[in-house]
């Protein structure tokens, strides 16, 4: 028997959903007895409690990842039946190395914790290297082929992503825009997320495809035939990270199954699975920009691949079956040292993860040297990771007046605006180490903006300028 564990939020997160039917799909293919429970943290450890007592077989438990604060109370629950286990299956672990130690540390010799990479697992056996017993498997779930005619012509470039800017799509926009193969239409499928970061980057998205002249669809919630329908029609599928979230987008499996052929960045798991390193893209990094590809790069490996499509579709095809096959053989690639990193690791900060995710790439060593007044200069990430070493010293006389800066600096960019503006309303409510004249200038900048206007509300209701 095969116990799924959903928090309520996960229904509104498309990427949960689609890993769940492959999930489901699996357990069914081998006649695999599962079910589903759907709930608030108290009614799944109530329904855990009630199952636990009355069922006779044997068992495997699987909870989400937004589970994360009760992971310790299920293990507990469930070491009242022998018969139970618990399967926790990682693809993120940044921020939740904390809950990764309590989970450990209760952990039987039944309970597993299962990652989708090797990156991801060696990564997490760095997390809990003074629990040598503990047992961390890599075990893919499995993603069928679909059917599909692999002599057909294509039409498309394809890009499937949250709207996010950790997802680097408007970079994948400005290397369309450099191709001189016109014969193609570029299709944004875009996961739900109703944030108002997400919606100005999307409108940001909308406004750059047709600022470059690039055919652009943007596409909403493509439900799963759907996708399969534009990545089988696909010359590639871009799939670009700068997140610490994940450790290996699934959608470049998906591309593979389809006969789409992935590119990638130097990030996270992905090199795992892209064998041919010529449509592995190369991860880039500025204090001005941050995380970044280079869009001649990404240009490259897009005419490349469509070039291989047209020219030898045999190895095009044995390509996209060699990615697929590796991840669901579940069989072992050489990947870049990081014992190097990983032998220092720590719960860790942006600079570590930059080295990290990258395979050492990054490096961001010269932060000491960074003036605070060139704070505005900087990426939003590196900059709230200075401001909090900066607060902490008291270097600067006016945090807000600083904040103020960056906002004005980065005005056309009000997609990265929300992690700052979360912190300025932490600041408000819990520190008096600011003048209310600087918030004023930061309130009417926002203001005069339209953007954020539920955050204008929220300041102006708790604080009066």
């Amino acid at each position: 028997m095969k116990i799924k564990l959903l928090g309520l939020s996960d229904l509104l997160t498309p990427t949960v959903n689609r890993f769940t039917q492959y999930q489901i799909s699996e357990w069914l293919s081998i006649s695999e007895p599962f079910l589903v429970f759907v709930g608030t943290n108290d009614e799944i450890l109530c329904f855990v409690r009630r199952f636990v007592r009355s069922y006779t077989l044997p068992c495997v438990v699987y909870p989400s990842l937004s589970l994360s604060a009760i992971w310790p109370d299920l293990l507990n629950e469930l070491r009242a039946n022998q018969l139970f286990s618990c399967y926790l299956y990682l693809n993120s672990f940044v921020g939740l190395e904390r809950n990764l130690l309590q989970f450990a540390a209760l952990m039987s010799s039944a309970d597993k914790i299962i990652t989708n990479s090797y990156f991801s697992c060696r990564s997490v056996q760095s997390i809990l290297q003074s629990f040598t017993d503990i047992r961390i498997a890599v075990d893919p779930v499995r993603i069928p082929i679909p059917y599909f005619d692999i002599c057909h012509r294509k039409k498309y470039v394809t890009v499937f992503s949250r709207p996010t800017r950790h997802k680097l799509i408007h970079s994948v926009i400005e290397a369309c825009a450099l191709l001189d193969f016109q014969d193609f239409t570029l299709i944004i499928g875009l996961l739900n997320d109703d944030s108002e970061e997400s919606t100005l980057y999307s409108l940001y998205l909308t406004c750059l495809a047709k600022e470059l002249n690039v055919p652009c669809r943007i596409l909403r919630n493509c439900p799963p035939n759907d996708v399969n329908y534009f990545l089988q029609n696909s010359y590639v599928n871009v799939c670009l990270s700068a997140t610490f979230e994940e450790t290996q987008g699934k959608i470049l499996i998906e591309a593979a199954a389809n006969n789409c052929l992935p590119i990638a960045n130097q990030w996270n798991g992905f090199p795992e699975f892209i064998v041919d390193h010529q449509f592995l893209v190369p991860t880039e990094y500025t204090i001005s920009d941050g995380i970044y590809v280079s869009s001649p790069h990404l240009s490259q490996a897009i005419w490349r691949a469509i070039n291989l499509f047209y020219t030898e579709p045999a190895i095009y095809h044995k390509l996209c079956q060699s990615i697929h096959d590796h991840y669901n053989l579940n069989t072992e690639r050489e990947t870049p040292d990081l014992d190097s990193i990983l032998t220092h690791y720590q719960i860790a900060d942006y600079p570590f993860y930059c080295q990290l995710f990258s395979h050492g790439s990054i490096e961001i060593t010269l932060l000491d040297q960074i003036d605070y007044r060139e704070l505005p200069l900087c990426n939003i990430e590196l900059y709230l990771y200075l401001r909090i070493k900066y607060n902490a010293a008291s270097v600067c006389d006016s945090q807000f007046s600083m904040d103020y800066s960056w906002l004005t600096r980065h005005a056309n960019k009000p997609y990265s605006w929300s992690l700052l503006l979360e912190s300025i309303a932490w600041d408000c409510l819990t520190s008096t180490k600011w003048k209310p004249d600087d918030l004023d200038k930061i309130v009417s900048f926002v203001q005069s903006s339209g953007f954020y206007q539920p955050w204008v509300g929220t300041i102006t209701s708790l604080i009066k300028l």
